[in-house]
């Protein structure tokens, strides 16, 4: 299930039990999707996948980091001006990630049910089992690429890489 909304990507947390991080902005925003998506859905909290979110923080006038990515420590960034998702590398070199935060939470949920699959499909260490493993990446990236292919033209981007770390 590829969630069409926000709402749908909250429905998604909810049904599976995965407590999120809500987070309310003092000053007003207005409909800036970025900010009303933190205070109505809020960012998934779970300890074993590679994304930590925490409270927004201003870099700058234009970009807002609002998490990280596991072990290669890459910043997650919205930026205001074009309302897109990217990720600064450990060099401070930015990567496109999405083109919409609704985006982002879309490729999240496909991740998470892709993550979920593999681990209870392909619970062995063997050969059958990365293949099916395989398969199930590539479904994932297949739906990933039929919502913004954009985020697979870098090769060091965030979605790439993260897929890749799956099956090893």
């Amino acid at each position: 299930m590829i969630p069409n909304s926000l709402l749908d990507v909250r429905a998604y947390w909810d049904s599976i039990g995965v407590e999120r991080e809500v987070i309310a902005r003092q000053e007003p925003h207005g409909e800036d999707e970025f900010f009303r998506a933190l205070e109505t859905v809020g960012l998934p909290v779970q300890e074993w996948w590679f994304f930590h979110f925490f409270p927004p923080l201003a870099h700058s006038r234009d970009l807002v980091v609002f998490g990280r990515v596991g072990d290669y420590e890459w910043k997650l960034w919205w930026h205001k001006r074009d309302r897109a998702c990217f990720v600064g590398d450990t060099e401070n070199e930015q990567h496109f990630s999405n083109s919409s935060f609704l985006a982002f939470n879309q490729f999240l949920v496909i991740y998470d049910q892709g993550y979920r699959r593999v681990q209870r499909e392909c619970p062995g260490d063997s050969g059958e089992d990365w293949q099916k493993g395989d398969v199930i990446i590539e479904t994932m990236e297949s739906e990933m690429r039929s919502l913004g292919s954009r985020a697979f033209e870098d090769e060091d981007g965030l979605w790439p890489r993260v897929l890749s770390q799956i099956n090893g």
